[in-house]
């Protein structure tokens, strides 16, 4: 039996005492020591824990999703829990952690996966900081990794384990980049409509809109203002989170070239290089 997997069979009784961030400490110092030393895709010895279609196998995963899990749900945030936070943040999509450990095909794909769910986990965290811009960056990030890795791009109803753990985490982070997209749409209208100083196209503008916000812990509270999360292509309108921005002016912000060259004859009397 490794030793890994002997603190992880701690974690469940420590959920029974009175230091409520024992268990998370103890996934924190599971994951270090599989990473550390320890065989990167290790299960449960057999007939030790059950198994779960909806939850992976490997003991590192595991651990990582009962780490995020704190962070996810509220129960702690990066100032309560550091070393809980910086452990998922070296696993962050965009990330310079070295992991050369994860060296076979199968140690990557768990890798990738780890790294998933950290991408949507830190989005989750800026989402709870009110930092919209930061959380819809986050999503955005995951979204581009899990693209080299096409079958976790859609929930497969046959799928079981570590598939299932990951598609299931893609498809959520989706669906909250989209929330964040519509509802700036939404709220730029209705800005506009109001004649709000700010008009909206650019991400983290404020624009004085009155907005109803939900936490983690379900608490709502109305807000009469909201930072605004994406760009607003110059042209087309189509909203992205950090659209390409002009060369010159630096200020119009657009999908792409053809977007770009599209609205040069628009643009070009307003296009100015800012002041030295």
């Amino acid at each position: 039996m490794s030793a890994a997997f002997q603190i992880f069979q701690q974690i469940p009784l420590a959920f029974f005492g009175n230091d409520q961030k024992k268990p998370l400490d103890l996934y924190v110092k599971c994951i270090r020591k599989i990473l550390k030393d320890e065989n990167l895709m290790q299960i449960p010895p057999p007939g030790t824990l059950p198994s779960i279609p909806a939850a992976p196998l490997e003991i590192l995963a595991m651990s990582f999703d009962g780490l995020t899990s704190f962070f996810r749900g509220g129960s702690f945030t990066q100032e309560t829990a550091p070393d809980g936070y910086k452990l998922i943040n070296e696993f962050r999509p965009e990330g310079s952690k070295d992991f050369s450990r994860f060296t076979t095909p199968k140690e990557k794909l768990l890798l990738k996966a780890l790294q998933l769910h950290a991408g949507f986990t830190l989005g989750l965290i800026a989402w709870e900081k009110k930092d919209r811009a930061a959380a819809a960056k986050r999503y955005k990030e995951t979204l581009e990794l899990a693209a080299t890795y096409p079958p976790w791009n859609k929930v497969d109803p046959q799928s079981k384990h570590l598939d299932r753990w990951t598609m299931e985490c893609v498809q959520q982070t989706k669906d909250n980049l989209a929330v964040i997209i519509q509802n700036d749409t939404k709220n730029v209208q209705k800005a506009q409509q109001a004649h709000s100083s700010q008009d909206g196209n650019s991400r983290r503008d404020v624009v004085q809109t009155r907005n109803t916000r939900v936490d983690a812990f379900g608490i709502v509270s109305v807000e009469d203002t909201i930072s605004i999360a994406t760009d607003s292509c110059g042209f087309c309108g189509k909203r992205d989170v950090k659209l390409s921005r002009c060369r010159t002016c630096k200020k119009a912000v657009y999908c792409d070239r053809v977007c770009q060259t599209a609205d040069w004859k628009s643009h070009k009397s307003m296009c100015h290089a800012p002041a030295a």
